[in-house]
């Protein structure tokens, strides 16, 4: 429906989550124009459809580890401006559509919800739930919390990226039952392109948050090996605390493969899927504790997604194999030493099947083109 005008809301910045940036991409094919309300904690790199405007909460550029740091009532005061500005546009622009995409997002429509027009169709998508047990109680988390039971009853659709999720949500207080969006990757985003060993060297990669919990200090000890003549590298890409990092190094000098490990910090998310084609195989070990890690299921973790898109077959914790059992790509693993050399070698020896069979999986069905335009032809029959 191409003369939908739509917002959307996100309490943070679009480029520190890909699953946000395809959602904004894949808004701008079924809307006539889309206005993208974010938080200016970080420099702007993606080009966006000239149907996309961008609406910066304020002026001045404040990094997110700077606003962190500062107190309480400084908080406050960027989200009530925030709240200020989604009000303001959205009785300026008279949207059909507004679209939210985190917690705070919600919070921020709880407040103003009497506000906007009651036409307006309200779309709320969780990527992430927010732990209950971290929280501190009268922060912005736990109002943003509090928030969805007073406002689950309004919103027209809300949407989840993995079914395991849903108990962490009032589902009994929607209009209708939730709907599946999960956290694939773009179509139009990757080459989708077979990868190929060459000169006996295979890159291990890691991208995302690197933090303790993802087998990266087993990896480092299987690096010495030469596995079916192939020598093994790791590539990290994404934010690193210093402290972490310099664990990672001094446990890979003691190794004796310092030389075998290379960082990339966090950049433009455009250069991700560049980055991605220099590795073979993905890493998607997680053994953390926390609610967002236990509750990943088969599409919460845009990793997987991401990798297979440029044809890297996934080495994974068995807990997360069991959600992709069909998939010959996704091999399974625990981290002692004999089974990481197990599965790296079964991967190396299968290669050229497992990365062909890698692209298909994406190109056919673990997209999120595909769950998009289910969703949006639901919404759009609402608006007819």
């Amino acid at each position: 429906m191409k003369e939908i005008k739509a917002l959307s809301v996100v309490y943070a910045h679009h480029e520190a989550h890909g699953p946000q940036i395809f959602a904004i991409e894949l808004l701008s094919q079924y809307c006539a124009e889309v206005d993208l309300l974010y938080c200016n904690v970080a420099e702007s790199f993606w080009n966006f459809p000239s149907n996309v405007s961008l609406i910066r909460d304020r002026r001045k550029l404040v990094p997110q580890n700077k606003v962190y740091k500062k107190n309480a009532l400084v908080k406050w005061f960027y989200f009530v401006r925030f709240v200020y500005k989604m009000w303001r546009s959205s009785i300026k622009r008279n949207y059909n559509l507004i679209v939210l995409f985190n917690p705070s997002a919600l919070f921020a429509y709880r407040i103003i919800y009497k506000l906007i027009p009651k036409e307006t169709i309200i779309w709320y998508h969780n990527y992430e739930p927010i732990d209950k047990v971290k929280m501190k109680k009268y922060s912005q988390q736990w109002f943003a919390y509090q928030a969805m039971y007073k406002v689950f009853s309004k919103i027209d659709y809300f949407s989840l990226p993995e079914k395991e999720r849903e108990i962490f949500f009032p589902i009994n207080l929607l209009k209708q039952k939730w709907l599946f969006f999960p956290n694939y990757s773009l179509l139009a985003l990757h080459e989708a392109k077979e990868r190929v060993i060459e000169n006996q060297c295979v890159s291990l990669l890691f991208s995302g948050v690197i933090s303790p919990g993802n087998g990266l200090e087993e990896i480092l000890q299987v690096l010495s090996q030469d596995i079916l003549g192939n020598k093994l590298f790791l590539i990290l890409k994404g934010f690193l605390q210093e402290d972490y990092k310099n664990k990672l190094v001094k446990l890979a000098v003691k190794l004796g493969v310092g030389d075998k490990i290379k960082f990339i910090p966090v950049g433009p998310w455009q250069e991700v899927p560049t980055i991605l084609r220099t590795g073979h195989i993905g890493i998607n070990v997680c053994v953390k504790s926390d609610i967002t890690s236990k509750t990943l299921g088969k599409g919460g973790s845009g990793k997987i997604f991401q990798y297979i898109a440029e044809g890297l077959p996934v080495l994974m914790n068995y807990d997360m194999k069991q959600y992709f059992k069909e998939y010959d790509w996704a091999i399974g693993t625990d981290l002692s030493q004999q089974s990481l050399t197990h599965s790296l070698t079964h991967i190396i020896n299968n290669f050229d099947l497992l990365t062909r069979s890698a692209i298909r999986s994406f190109k056919t069905e673990l997209n999120c083109d595909i769950y998009f335009e289910e969703i949006f032809n639901i919404i759009s029959s609402k608006k007819k």
